[in-house]
């Protein structure tokens, strides 16, 4: 008679393959919002924003493209959210990513607007998109010594005709900036930024650059700093949003319990079948 342990034996592997598949897929449509530790460097940061007050403003150096979204752009959503939800205003430039306004419009707006809609933030009195500015850093210099020194807001609208940016008056005036980081662009900011006035900084980057970035957080260049797909789900979990970060980190935390179970039942297989005895001549 075929016993259990022979059944297990004989395991087609397609089997194991839907059963991977089932517990990738199904937390990514119905998140089951397991808990995950929160890093120190992305409470910094959630804890900084906290203690900014309401009516502020914080400048985003957008560098967010569509190849970055899984690193980047949930870390993103859930820092504008959190802006949002305490009445912070904010001004988003990008210097080096020509293609982040467009990327903006098409993957991050759509995300937040429910977000704009509610707490009833209009463009041109609460937020300011400055566009592409062409330079390389030397735009970011250029800002810095003078934030009038472009003319318009991407739209072609004057600044001055904003009510936002009415009350800014130079760079002195940002409470911090939120860089995001594709491609290991934050010590320029730093440099024009940081280095000139003291503008604290928060950064948003990839999982292979947070090791050479703790350097700047040990220093106190930067405020906080969340990495990749697992900063993003910690600070969705702070803001109280659960979004596309915390649905992948449950189908990883799914996956990796499907695959211990199944070694853990090889094992035992393995096992009751007598693998291992030393055979006795």
């Amino acid at each position: 008679m075929t016993t259990i342990i022979d059944k297990l034996e004989k395991l087609d592997s397609r089997i194991i393959y839907i059963l991977i598949l089932i517990f990738t897929i199904l937390p990514l449509v119905y998140p089951i919002g397991l808990p995950i530790p929160i890093s120190s460097e992305v409470k910094q940061a959630y804890e900084f924003i906290e203690k900014i007050p309401s009516g502020s403003v914080v400048l985003i150096g957008d560098e967010f493209t569509a190849p970055s979204w899984t690193e980047l752009g949930p870390s993103y959503i859930a820092v504008l959210k959190h802006l949002i939800k305490k009445d912070i205003k904010f001004v988003k430039m990008s210097y080096f990513s020509a293609e982040a306004p467009a990327a903006f419009d098409s993957m991050i707006k759509p995300r937040i607007q429910s977000y704009l809609d509610k707490y009833n933030y209009k463009y041109g009195e609460d937020w300011v998109d400055l566009g592409y500015l062409p330079g390389g850093e030397a735009a970011l210099a250029a800002y810095a010594s003078n934030i009038y020194v472009v003319p318009t807001d991407r739209y072609g609208k004057p600044l001055s005709e904003l009510p936002l940016y009415q009350k800014l008056k130079s760079f002195k005036d940002f409470a911090l900036v939120v860089e995001l980081d594709p491609g290991a662009h934050l010590p320029e900011y730093l440099r024009q930024f940081q280095t000139t006035f003291g503008t604290p900084h928060i950064t948003i980057t990839y999982g292979v650059t947070k090791s050479a970035y703790i350097p700047y957080l040990a220093s106190g260049q930067i405020k906080g700093m969340m990495a990749a797909i697992g900063g993003g789900a910690e600070y969705e979990q702070l803001v109280g949003s659960p979004g596309v970060a915390s649905a992948g980190m449950d189908a990883v935390s799914t996956s990796h319990l499907l695959a211990a179970a199944l070694l853990i039942l090889g094992n035992i297989t393995y096992i009751m079948k007598g693998g291992g005895r030393r055979k006795v001549k």
